[in-house]
């Protein structure tokens, strides 16, 4: 979040923390960031 709470332009942010598989083991990534901008110009 702190990298998220610097940007700006965006419409929404979606953040999502990944779980352990069924079987324990980790993910390759701990959590994944979405960010929605209104145009390909805004996100720019």
């Amino acid at each position: 979040m702190p990298l998220v709470g610097k940007m700006t332009g965006f419409e929404k942010a979606e953040l999502t923390k990944f779980l352990p598989n069924p079987d324990g083991s980790k993910h390759d990534y701990y959590r994944m960031a979405e960010l929605y901008y209104a145009s390909l110009g805004a996100m720019q």
